[in-house]
């Protein structure tokens, strides 16, 4: 699915007084797509409006969903939005894996995804998400990580979105050293303009390894990577 049909179609769903859905849940409903089998259990952690399920739901596979979010508003926008298509699924609420304790998935999918403190400070995006207040942006990935071995099954896949406005060589180094990386995607985007505007401060926080981008032909490029994981 393009980014264009996607933002047409949660343009249908609820959002109000809730993270909005990035391109982040456009990739990572693309990614996990072509995994999706009959009966499986699935995840959607950090469900927000619950987007991701809304889309990879397949009414004849017969799936179970299981959604969560730290926050009860979005909860209650998921409860709305799946019901549109008649999604049955159990909601929790609470902060990672808490509200699953001793439940395992065959799909968990990943929606937390973090950025600098530094970005988050001068960045519209994460109004209304919660930021974990770290210069490399990636403290609730490393605690999602290490905690979905305990959620996972030998076969089960965990979705988890590395975006570069964060230390993505971290975020790397530690992904390898938990999980096996069945599938790395990378896709690239376009650095908003008032970012640009910023491009000298934005360099320097690459040097520290807070951030990363690219230029290419001529144009300055963040990029999202998907990966795809294993116990």
């Amino acid at each position: 699915m393009d980014n264009f049909t996607f933002q047409r179609k949660i343009k249908k769903l609820n959002f109000n007084n809730i993270f909005y859905p990035t391109d982040t849940s456009r990739l990572l409903i693309n990614s996990c797509s072509k995994y999706l089998k009959s009966k499986q259990k699935i995840l959607d952690l950090g469900c927000g409006g619950g987007v991701v399920s809304y889309f990879i739901h397949k009414q004849k596979i017969k799936q179970e969903f299981f959604l969560s979010d730290i926050d009860e508003i979005a909860l209650q926008r998921a409860k709305e939005n799946l019901k549109k298509k008649k999604i049955k699924a159990t909601f929790l609420s609470g902060s990672l894996f808490k509200p699953w304790k001793g439940k395992k998935f065959d799909l968990i999918i990943n929606d937390v995804s973090g950025v600098s403190s530094e970005i988050v400070k001068i960045s519209h995006w994460f109004k209304n998400a919660t930021s974990d207040n770290t210069k490399g942006g990636i403290y609730f990935l490393k605690k999602i990580i290490s905690q979905s071995k305990k959620h996972l099954n030998k076969n089960s896949l965990i979705f988890v979105p590395i975006i570069s406005l964060s230390n993505v060589k971290e975020a790397q180094r530690f992904l390898k050293k938990n999980l096996k990386i069945i599938e790395l995607n990378k896709f690239y985007w376009p650095m908003p303009k008032y970012l640009v505007k910023k491009i000298g401060f934005l360099k320097n926080l690459k040097k520290k390894n807070y951030i990363d981008f690219e230029k290419k032909y001529g144009a300055w490029l963040c990029y999202t990577i998907i990966a795809v994981c294993k116990r």
